[in-house]
């Protein structure tokens, strides 16, 4: 598309640590889809000529938040591959089994074996009728045109198998009850409960260390990478010192495995102090500091 159709917005960019956004070049059109509906297509213009399309039916959003939530869809993914490599999501907490409930609605194996029936048969089909084509291509020798019409047959047979397969599916639900199972297709199942429960704990956790992401990145500077320093701060062992006398409980880090993993934290923990949150069942103030802190981020001993 022409250069002078883009214009300059601000698309935002929804991410584990908040919304932002990004000033991009966009342009849009009314398009067909051959003889279907009528779409949306928005294009990004790069700074290196190319234009990136995407395409929707949302005909009433901005294009700048149509673009932005695309642009977004590396959080989702990047989210799922973090949960899966650093909190475990979705494994298996026991591995016993549990039996499944009478009333539960699963997949009915019979339409489910029809399905794949169908389908292998559909796969062959198409192999034999590409055969045929090939075969026929051109002006064919007898030859040719004598083994193209025993593939003809047996196309017609393996139709017509595959069609008496679909009536039978028909009269067929897609879903029944654990009850009306024959014993061979009863399964038990994963219990689901105690899986349920910790991922919920792990999706908690995993929105109080994003919480904590913007104090640590700001002290990295341009080169931000502050989950790992928080990694480390949660191995990080750690002094706890009672101080009834001044009101405080003194929570001294140990230190994280360098100075520049020191540096990136120390702006955490002065948030942290900021907040001058007391220990539950206690009268005693939370105060977090480094050993080389002294006193600590924020803290003046009172």
């Amino acid at each position: 598309w022409p250069e002078g159709e883009f214009r300059t917005v601000r698309a935002p960019l929804h991410g584990p640590g908040g919304t932002g956004g990004v000033e991009v070049r966009l342009a849009e059109r009314r398009i067909r889809l051959g003889k279907g509906p009528e779409v949306r297509q928005i294009r990004r213009l790069l700074d290196s000529g190319r234009q990136v399309p995407l395409v929707t039916t949302d005909m009433q959003t901005p294009m700048e938040r149509v673009a932005g939530a695309l642009f977004s869809r590396w959080s989702q993914e990047n989210f799922f591959k973090y949960m899966r490599d650093e909190f475990g999501l979705d494994a298996l907490p026991v591995h016993g089994l549990a039996e499944q409930d009478p009333d539960a609605r699963v997949v009915n194996p019979a339409r489910r074996e029809l399905d794949r029936r169908i389908n292998r048969m559909r796969n062959r089909l198409g192999t034999l009728r590409n055969r045929v084509a090939d075969l026929l291509r051109g002006t064919p020798s007898d030859t040719a045109a004598a083994s193209a019409g025993k593939l003809n047959d047996e196309i017609g047979t393996l139709d017509a198998e595959r069609e008496a397969l679909k009536v039978r599916r028909k009269g067929l639900p897609t879903h029944v009850t654990v009850a009306e199972l024959d014993e061979k297709d009863r399964l038990d199942a994963l219990p689901s409960g105690e899986r349920l429960l910790l991922d919920i704990v792990r999706m908690i956790a995993y929105r109080a260390e994003t919480r904590m992401m913007p104090a640590v990145a700001e002290a990295q500077g341009a080169k931000q990478r502050a989950r790992r320093p928080l990694a480390e701060l949660f191995k990080s062992d750690a002094d706890i010192i009672p101080e009834p006398e001044n009101g405080i409980l003194r929570v001294r880090i140990l230190g994280t495995a360098s100075n520049a993993g020191d540096a990136a934290i120390a702006g955490l923990l002065d948030e942290l102090n900021r907040t001058r949150t007391v220990f539950p069942g206690t009268a005693l103030r939370m105060v977090y500091e480094l050993p080389s802190n002294g006193a600590g981020p924020g803290e003046t001993g009172s």
